[in-house]
């Protein structure tokens, strides 16, 4: 027996297949199609970096052909701390911090229902770089400083599939999943396996689709 997931993916495959394909559809309204068209879109991603859950902010944008195909760049870094453990400056085993950024080509591709909701198949290929700081003991002020210890670049490759919803002409919302993996890290504390992991995202797409 399908499970409710199952369930669920199908019945919003055939409410999509349901709409017109005369005009675009949104939750507020409806209009034609457009060729060609631009759009900026803000992201939020959590994620996890060396088994701690972080948060990555970015932005992508795209040159979009028939509400259907996109072709872009993209950009981000993580904004929250990723503590873990590993050998310090002195080869003790010490709290470890990242400053980690990533990002390149974007391409996505949306399902040509026309419809408010679409199933969108976003793609990054790029690289990024990656910093790794040792915490130091507080000083007198009670400040902790962050020194140095190990920095590299590396290949990214992250897939994912969302689904949008279209509020109104220049407004698009979506949410979904996907994974991010890293190549050629060159790290000599960690393997690209810990700079890789899944991730679970929110987008906001301004432009006019």
């Amino acid at each position: 027996m399908l499970n409710k997931p199952v369930l669920l993916f199908v019945f919003l495959v055939f409410f999509i297949k349901g709409y017109s394909q005369d005009s675009r559809n949104y939750l507020f309204g409806e209009d034609k199609e457009i060729e060609w068209s631009i759009f900026l879109a803000p992201e939020v991603k959590y994620s996890k970096l060396f088994d701690v859950g972080t948060v990555y902010g970015g932005i992508k944008g795209g040159l979009l052909y028939n509400n259907r195909f996109t072709a872009g760049l993209s950009a981000g870094a993580f904004l929250t701390e990723a503590l873990t453990e590993g050998p310090g400056s002195d080869g003790y085993i010490t709290g470890l911090n990242q400053v980690m950024g990533y990002g390149g080509l974007y391409f996505d591709y949306n399902t040509s229902f026309n419809s408010p909701l679409q199933i969108s198949f976003p793609t990054v290929i790029g690289g990024g770089g990656i910093l790794l700081l040792e915490k130091k003991e507080p000083n007198a002020a009670g400040i902790t400083d962050e020194q140095l210890v190990e920095g590299g670049v590396f290949f990214v490759f992250e897939p994912a599939i969302n689904l949008e919803v279209s509020i109104v002409k220049t407004i698009k919302i979506g949410m979904g999943a996907g994974y991010r993996f890293i190549f050629k890290s060159e790290l000599e504390r960690f393997s690209d396996k810990d700079l890789s992991a899944p991730s679970f995202n929110l987008t906001f797409k301004f432009g006019i689709f």
